[in-house]
């Protein structure tokens, strides 16, 4: 479960102690505030001007507390089997790896893993975003959707500047921007005790004026 990866990295937790009630209250405190962060997130990725409330874009790996796109026409990529939109043509069960310059789907089931190119199952994916990788795995070799195949990428990182994990979600990012060719757009922000930071394709963000966060 991601989301309590999540938590339990914010709070720099190495191992589960023993689910109790008093773990249970800060999980569901943080939750809280993880929602309240999100709402801000998605101000910020629209102050930016990016696309990512259509058909032709993909999240990739949120679960039903983390998703930033369930009210939209969004396609979601996810191995939650929590999320439930109203149109479920926009769930693809499974998870997203890119090789050899290609998004390829990832599907496990009784019979083994199976692997095909997600272009022949989403033909007309321009865009592909998440937020808040916990890790460098999740998002490798995400910089050749934008490098190679002209594809659109928005990647963001957000949460409490308290949090244990707040350098290292950083870190993350700003590896990923290093190997980033031609346009791309960053920004980073903080009010109201929390922070976000964006890295994204610049072709895709919306040219007009923006007002002042």
């Amino acid at each position: 479960m991601k989301t309590l990866e999540q938590f339990l990295n914010a709070r720099g937790i190495n191992k589960p102690r023993e689910i109790d009630e008093q773990f249970l209250m800060e999980f569901e405190y943080w939750l809280d505030e993880y929602k309240k962060e999100t709402k801000e997130y998605i101000e910020f990725l629209d102050y930016m001007g990016f696309d990512y409330k259509d058909s032709n874009c993909v999240e990739v790996g949120m679960g039903n507390s983390s998703s930033i796109v369930l009210p939209y026409k969004t396609k979601i990529i996810t191995d939650s089997k929590q999320i439930k939109v109203d149109d479920e043509s926009r769930i693809i069960n499974g998870t997203m790896k890119v090789y050899n310059s290609k998004p390829l789907l990832v599907k496990k089931d009784s019979k083994g893993t199976k692997t095909v190119e997600l272009s022949k199952i989403l033909p007309n994916i321009d865009t592909y975003m998440t937020q808040n990788p916990v890790s460098l795995s999740e998002i490798k070799n995400w910089e050749d959707l934008h490098n190679y195949l002209n594809s659109i990428v928005i990647l963001g990182v957000y949460g409490s500047k308290k949090d244990k994990d707040m350098e290292n979600k950083l870190h993350i990012l700003k590896i990923f921007k290093a190997y980033l060719k031609g346009d791309y757009k960053e920004e980073y922000a903080s009010w109201n005790g929390n922070y976000f930071y964006i890295v994204g394709s610049s072709n895709k963000v919306k040219i007009k004026d923006r007002k002042k966060i």
